[in-house]
């Protein structure tokens, strides 16, 4: 599992402060004003929001934040499904 955090204070500074405050070691994507555009364009209303990807990189949900375990659950029951499946190829000739 891998976390990126995305910052909406537009004063890289107090980003860097706060992570440093709180531990937050893992990358964080600060855009600085144009913020506000991403979080028009994914239907961000609140922080923290988590967004889930599969595990081929997928958006699988944007309500993390509410579902996180069942939500992770169900995608590595996919994912170990999928993984484990035998793949079956059928054939257009008869008798085969």
């Amino acid at each position: 599992m891998a976390y990126i955090g995305v910052p909406l204070n537009p004063q890289a500074e107090r980003v860097r402060e706060f992570c440093a405050e709180k531990g937050l070691d893992w990358p964080q994507l600060w855009m600085g004003p144009e913020a506000k555009d991403f979080t028009e364009s994914w239907g961000v209303y609140g922080a923290p929001t988590i967004f889930i990807l599969d595990h081929e990189g997928n958006l699988a949900s944007t309500r993390g934040k509410d579902e996180l375990e069942e939500t992770i659950q169900e995608l590595l029951a996919k994912r170990d499904n999928v993984d484990t499946q035998p793949q079956v190829e059928e054939s257009d000739e008869e008798g085969e």
